[in-house]
């Protein structure tokens, strides 16, 4: 697996809603516990991944928030 050594960053929207989605999220985080998932909508749950960042919204600020928590560039 190529990604096996570096982390792995999850981003799903509303995940409770979509079951493909929420399959896949598990299949992923089966693999990968450590996994960071960064939830774009709602965060119906918190106990997703290693590490679990709740946007509360999917506009473009709300990522570009995340992905300052991520690197630390706050």
């Amino acid at each position: 697996m190529l990604a096996a050594d570096r982390p792995l960053v999850v981003v799903v929207r509303d995940a409770h809603r979509h079951p493909w989605q929420a399959e896949a999220l598990r299949h992923l985080l089966g693999a990968r516990p450590d996994a960071v998932v960064v939830e774009m909508g709602l965060p119906v749950r918190s106990d997703l991944g290693g590490v679990h960042i709740a946007t509360y919204g999917s506009a473009r600020v709300c990522g570009q928030a995340a992905a300052e928590v991520l690197t630390g560039s706050l």
